[in-house]
């Protein structure tokens, strides 16, 4: 394109602004210096246009450099771009404008990673975006999708997991096109991992394995520098048995940065302990939190606290700070968000337990635990000692403990939070409350 012509298309969107002439003539002088070669931001740097139309950005995935610049144009309607970080706690840095009709807003992206945003008015709408950023020189993975006709304007989801952890590196998704292009950020040098991908053929929002949904499965191994898949539509499904992901977006957790966080994910109706997750320390206000073992159709329960007495265990609040999140019925990928208050709930108080349990407490340690915990108990070894759920259930006894350095297995115990019940040889009980991990 022309310089003339890029001007001239400068000029159209410019003049939307209504603004004083020498303020266009100044932004003229910088668009000349840029076409020269002489931007000041960064040279060779490359724009990228967004359309806001019909209750959708358009492209609603980019993959751009590091100093590249977006602009989004709105021809219509009352819309905005919101990709602040009390929303998106992952962005590398907050951006966006205000609700509004016939505007045009321009962003430059100079930090690397993976930028989500979307239309406050119209997200319910499944009106979201996402940018790649990567550095210049930054390797990255290029999939180059063709022939996908049968599943155009339909929902493409895709995820990428490192094949020796088995953790998620990277997910999105994007709106079909018969023919683009998606490119991910570097991935690790020598490792494998695998690509799983699948379009939203029935169109209910969430996976259903093949021939519902149409799903693959591609592999990158030993992964060296920049890589390219090339994947043209075919029948050859795969069952990738897709994990909808609950993610929990923080903000304004400041009082907690250096803190342990633990999180507890359980079905609402059945109130079983689905996953632990612990965050061994919170290195910022604004950080999210990922689950996958939640189901469409399903509600769930989303239990946290800090551990602000620093002892490593659960203290009921205010000593610990704990509260409580319901998702709703959850259908696909769910995201709560969670900004700092001083409403703690006592996520742990429970009436499963007889009421002499209280009568004192024991020390357990590890805790959190793994595959066996020990009990401090003043020297005297128990004579009994039990499992308990948070619900009262009792999972697991073990007797006549020869020492209080005898280790209690927990086989069999999947992760969550217990109560742990020891009774000594004169009949003295105590209660103890374990974190399986």
């Amino acid at each position: 394109m022309s310089y003339h012509q890029i001007a001239e298309r400068m000029k159209k969107i410019f003049t939307r602004f209504r603004n004083i002439a020498g303020f266009v003539s100044g932004l003229f002088l910088t668009l000349q210096a840029g076409v020269l070669g002489q931007t000041s931001h960064k040279v060779g740097q490359t724009s990228h246009e967004v359309a806001v139309v019909n209750n959708a950005f358009q492209p609603d995935v980019l993959n751009i450099s590091a100093g590249d610049m977006v602009t989004w144009i709105n021809n219509s309607g009352d819309h905005n771009v919101n990709g602040s970080q009390s929303v998106y706690a992952s962005n590398p840095e907050s951006f966006g404008n205000t609700v509004g009709n016939n505007w045009v807003f321009t962003h430059v992206f100079d930090i690397p990673g993976t930028y989500q945003y979307q239309c406050d008015p119209h997200v319910s709408m499944g009106m979201t975006g996402t940018v790649i950023v990567t550095e210049d020189s930054q390797d990255v993975l290029t999939i180059h999708f063709s022939s996908m006709g049968p599943h155009v304007g339909q929902t493409l989801w895709l995820s990428v997991k490192d094949d020796q952890t088995g953790e998620e590196v990277t997910r999105i998704s994007v709106t079909v096109e018969e023919s683009f292009t998606l490119q991910l950020p570097v991935l690790e040098p020598g490792k494998d991992y695998t690509v799983d991908f699948y379009a939203d053929f029935n169109g209910n929002g969430y996976y259903d394995a093949p021939p519902t949904d149409h799903a693959w499965r591609l592999t990158v191994e030993e992964i060296s520098g920049s890589e390219t898949l090339d994947f043209v539509h075919n029948t050859d499904f795969t069952d990738v048995d897709w994990e909808h992901r609950l993610r929990v977006l923080f903000s304004g957790m400041t009082p907690h940065v250096g803190q342990k966080l633990t999180l507890f994910v359980r079905d609402s109706q059945s109130g079983i302990y689905l996953d632990t997750i612990v965050v061994n320390e919170v290195t910022g206000p604004d950080f999210s939190v990922s689950s996958y073992v939640i189901e469409p159709g399903g509600s769930y329960t989303v239990d946290f606290y800090a551990d602000h007495s620093g002892n490593g265990v659960y203290d009921a609040p205010p000593a610990d700070h704990a509260w409580r999140l319901e998702t709703g019925e959850t259908m696909g990928d769910a995201d709560v968000v969670f900004s700092h208050n001083v409403n703690f709930t006592d996520i742990f108080e429970t009436t499963g337990l007889a009421p002499e349990s209280k009568a004192g407490e024991v020390r357990l340690y590890p805790n959190p635990a793994r595959d066996r915990f020990y009990i401090v108990s003043g020297g005297e070894a128990p004579a009994f000692v039990s499992i308990f759920s948070v619900t009262g259930a009792r999972l697991k006894a073990v007797q006549n403990l020869h020492s209080a350095e005898q280790a209690v297995s927990l086989e069999g115990i999947a992760a969550g939070v217990y109560f742990v019940k020891v009774t000594t040889a004169d009949g003295t009980m105590r209660i103890g409350r374990l974190v399986v991990r």
